[in-house]
C-alpha cells in the first residue's frame, strides 16, 4: 500500500521590505532645513544685535589735555619801577653785576637805564647782553642817537615808524618787524637789526647786526612815551628767547604801582659817604626824577654817587617823608621809605 506524500507547506513569505534611500533623501532635506533655519535665525540676531548698536549714541573718546609747559616759568623776575614795567629773565643772560635802574639828566631832559652794571654809565645807556631804555621827548646830550634811545613807535598806512626826539620819527623796513600782542596786553614791535648796505652803522630805526630790539608805548607817564630794549643775539640768546622774554613784559596795576615826582638836591659832598673833616668842591645840582612806589609805600631811587636831601614834591609833601637825607654810594642802589599818602590806589 503506497502510503499517502505529505503536501509540501509553502515556503513563509517575509514582508515588503520599505526602500532605504527615500529615508535618507528625507533625512538629509530635515537636515538642511534646520541648518537654513539655523543660520536665519542667527542673522536675524545679528541683525538685531547690529541695529540696536547703531541706534546707540558712540561715546566720544576722553581727551586728557596735555599739559603745557611754560618754559619762563622758573626765570628770574626783574622790575623797572619808574615805569612800572615787569618782566622775566633766563639764569643765562645774568651777568656778575647787579640789575639795575638808573634815571640821569642830560644837558635838557633826562634817560632811563635799566640793565645790568647801569650805575656805571653816565652818558648813554649801554648795555652788555639786555637791557632796557628811553629818553624824555626834550632829551639832548650833545651826543649821536642810539636804539635805545627811541620812545616806542607808531602805525600807519601799514608802515612802522620808531619815535624819537623832537617828534621825529624812523621808518622801520617791514621786513625786519613782528608786530607782537603778548599775553599780558602789551603791544610791542620785535626789529631785527641790520646793517645798511655798503655802509657803517645799522639801519635807521633798527639795531646793528647781530642784535634784536623791541619798542613798546607807555601811557600816562610825566616824562617817557616808550621803551626800547635790546638784547644780544648768540648761540643761545636766540630771537625765539627774545620772544619768549617780550612774552613776559606786563605792566602792573595801579594799586600796586604809582608815579610821584620829587625834586631832589644833591649836597656839595664828595661821591659816596662824608667822612669828618673832609672837603668837597662838588658842586650842588638839582634834578627831577621819578620814584615809584609799591603798596608797601617802598620806593627805589638810582642816582649818581653823593648824598641828596629830598626837598619838596609836587604835592607838597614832601615835608611828611622820613629820612629825606640819604647817602648813594659808587655802585650801590638806595632805597627809601614814604611814610605819606600818596593818593595811589
Amino acid at each position: 500500500m503506497v502510503s499517502p506524500i505529505a503536501p509540501v507547506p509553502p515556503a513563509p513569505t517575509s514582508p515588503p521590505q520599505k526602500p532605504f534611500f527615500p529615508i535618507l533623501i528625507t533625512i538629509l532635506v530635515l537636515f538642511l532645513l534646520s541648518a537654513v533655519g539655523l543660520l536665519a535665525y542667527q542673522n536675524w540676531t545679528l541683525q538685531q544685535q547690529i541695529s540696536t548698536l547703531q541706534a546707540q549714541p558712540t561715546p566720544a573718546p576722553s581727551l586728557t589735555p596735555t599739559p603745557t609747559t611754560d618754559p619762563t616759568a622758573n626765570w628770574e623776575t626783574y622790575t623797572v619801577r619808574t615805569v612800572g614795567l615787569e618782566f622775566k629773565l633766563p639764569n643765562g643772560l645774568k651777568e656778575n653785576s647787579p640789575f639795575e635802574e638808573m634815571v640821569r639828566p642830560g644837558d635838557t631832559g633826562k634817560y632811563l637805564c635799566a640793565t645790568f652794571n647801569a650805575s656805571t654809565m653816565f652818558s648813554a645807556c649801554a648795555p652788555n647782553s639786555f637791557g632796557i631804555g628811553t629818553t624824555s621827548p626834550n632829551f639832548t646830550a650833545g651826543r649821536g642817537g642810539v636804539f635805545l634811545d627811541f620812545l616806542g613807535f607808531r602805525v600807519k598806512d601799514g608802515k612802522y615808524y620808531a619815535k624819537f626826539l623832537s617828534n621825529t620819527e624812523s621808518e622801520i623796513p617791514k621786513e625786519l618787524v613782528k608786530e607782537i600782542n603778548n599775553s599780558q596786553g602789551v603791544k610791542i614791535l620785535r626789529i631785527v637789526g641790520r646793517d645798511q648796505t655798503g655802509e657803517a652803522g645799522p639801519i635807521l630805526g633798527s639795531l646793528g647786526e647781530g642784535y634784536v630790539g623791541a619798542l613798546l608805548n607807555i601811557s600816562n607817564h610825566p616824562d617817557f612815551t616808550g621803551l626800547a630794549v635790546i638784547m644780544k643775539l648768540g648761540n643761545v640768546t636766540t630771537i625765539d628767547l627774545f620772544d619768549q622774554i617780550l612774552s613776559t613784559f606786563k605792566f602792573l596795576n595801579t594799586t600796586e604801582v604809582g608815579i610821584l615826582e620829587a625834586s631832589v638836591i644833591r649836597s656839595p659832598t664828595c661821591a659816596g659817604p662824608q667822612r669828618p673833616g673832609e672837603i668837597c668842591e662838588a658842586p650842588v645840582a638839582s634834578e627831577t626824577f621819578n620814584i615809584t612806589n609799591d603798596k608797601d609805600g617802598k620806593f627805589t631811587i638810582s642816582l649818581a654817587p653823593g648824598t641828596y636831601k629830598l626837598q619838596s614834591t609836587t604835592s607838597g609833601i614832601g615835608k611828611n617823608i622820613r629820612n629825606p637825607d640819604f647817602t648813594i654810594a659808587a655802585g650801590k642802589i638806595v632805597t627809601q621809605r614814604f611814610d605819606v599818602d600818596t593818593g595811589i590806589r
